[in-house]
């Protein structure tokens, strides 16, 4: 709901209504970007170390937060910048760290089924997320925007240190580490931690 109206149409409807010049345009939308390149690691690497849901619950709440001060800056080019790129930061990084979390919990052959229930999720709230965000942009204007954003990452905050409450966390040592793998996979099994299978023949 909130990564469906952020990506393009944030900074090009906010910065269009307030008059900005083109180019600044481009740089905010860059700086979305920008943030969540940079803050991808850094954050995926905190996760492993902590209950990933207060990576989740924190970066929902720094959304929160961003969106009246981006609201309340206005036109004002020296503080757009830097808070786009921290909005970018908080709100397209954690999508890999929910995904990280459900696989926690899950044994390697339902891998598949949580990646793809996420993304379903995922494409549900992006389609649904820009008719949702519209009333509130037709009452207050580009702005209400980020009224909108306010609401869906203040109630996801909520709602994730609710269930910190009703389900303990899964030690580091218990999660299953990294593996990389190679871009194609033709003869090698996909994950190397499942069971071998005898061949058909």
């Amino acid at each position: 709901l909130v990564t469906g109206v952020q990506t393009c149409a944030l900074p090009i409807l906010f910065g269009t209504e307030l008059g900005l010049p083109v180019p600044f345009i481009v740089w905010l939308l860059s700086a979305i970007q920008l943030g969540s390149f940079v803050c991808q690691w850094p954050l995926g690497r905190l996760s492993d170390r902590v209950d990933r849901r207060w990576v989740i619950a924190g970066c929902a709440t720094a959304v929160a937060v961003l969106s009246p001060l981006i609201a309340l800056a206005g036109a004002n080019q020296y503080w757009l910048l830097p808070l786009f790129f921290l909005y970018g930061a908080s709100s397209l990084t954690f999508y890999a760290v929910a995904i990280a979390h459900g696989g926690d919990f899950a044994e390697p052959d339902q891998m598949v089924g949580v990646s793809g229930g996420s993304l379903l999720a995922w494409a549900v709230g992006a389609a649904i997320g820009p008719t949702a965000a519209a009333p509130f942009i037709d009452l207050l204007g580009s702005r209400g925007l980020f009224v909108y954003t306010f609401l869906v990452a203040a109630g996801l905050a909520g709602f994730v240190l609710w269930r910190m409450t009703r389900r303990p966390a899964l030690p580091p040592e218990r999660r299953d580490g990294f593996v990389d793998l190679p871009t194609t996979t033709a003869l090698t099994a996909i994950d190397p931690r499942m069971p071998e299978r005898p061949s058909a023949r």
